[in-house]
């Protein structure tokens, strides 16, 4: 699994978002992986209330700084460029 999210990690370079909603993990779990397997140090956490958006941004000094998306509706989950 830690592969297929390091791939996705790196297809931001190319694209403004990658999906992980195939995956089958809660951002809770997303979020665990990034910390506690990948390095990353977590940022900020936005979000738009009722409508359920959330925005999580998270670093790493060796990477791109990445966003991880989610949908508490339809539970979308994506990695996002940090700038978008």
């Amino acid at each position: 699994m830690l592969d297929i999210i390091e791939q996705r990690i790196k297809r931001l370079g190319s694209a403004n978002e990658v999906s992980l909603t195939d995956l089958g993990l809660s951002p809770c779990e997303m979020d665990k992986i990034l910390q506690e397997k990948l390095g990353y140090e977590r940022g900020e956490w936005d979000t738009n209330g009722w409508q359920g958006d959330n925005w999580i941004s998270y670093s790493r000094p060796d990477r791109m700084p990445l966003t991880l998306y989610f949908c508490a509706w339809d539970f979308d989950i994506k990695f996002m460029s940090l700038e978008d």
